[in-house]
């Protein structure tokens, strides 16, 4: 009696798949650094104008752990669910500024806790920092989309799963 190999047959039909497909040139987005410097210049309300270079870290699990710490020093013991959905954001948005930046001067900690227009352009920049690192090398799709950077084909599903 033969012994099956599901695993093996699986591999099997998939690579028939991929080569009875037409070999098409595909195209990528391009390849983003892990960590990405740009200046800020801030007019501060007290009348100081301030100028500093600071470099945006697409985050790995450690500074994604660090987000997480800050946050919850900011909530100082609350539920973050107690919060309005703005609050929740603003403090969201502290903790990442934090934690995915480096030479971050204690200026810029001081006035995006109270300036909303600082820390609102900060978290754009290195949100889409983030968005694009872990973006790049993906395949392209019409217009600027992207398809899907996860693909996973499955025995359990008639399709393959894409996110």
């Amino acid at each position: 009696m033969a012994k099956l190999n599901i695993r093996e047959e699986l591999r099997n039909e998939q690579i028939a798949e991929q080569a009875a497909k037409p070999e098409a040139k595909l195209e990528r987005f391009e390849l983003v650094p892990k960590e990405l410097s740009f200046t800020l210049s801030y007019d501060a309300p007290d009348g100081n104008c301030h100028v500093v270079d600071l470099i945006s870290i697409a985050p790995d699990g450690e500074c994604r752990a660090i987000k997480a710490r800050a946050l919850a020093r900011l909530l100082a013991g609350l539920s973050l669910s107690q919060l309005s959905r703005d609050e929740q954001m603003r403090l969201d948005a502290i903790a990442r500024v934090i934690a995915q930046t480096k030479g971050l001067p204690d200026w810029v900690e001081q006035w995006m806790a109270c300036d909303n227009e600082l820390l609102a352009n900060l978290n754009v920049i290195i949100g889409e920092h983030e968005t694009r690192y872990f973006r790049g090398n993906s395949l392209k799709g019409e217009g600027d989309q992207g398809q899907p950077r996860v693909r996973i084909n499955s025995p359990f599903a008639k399709e393959p799963t894409a996110t």
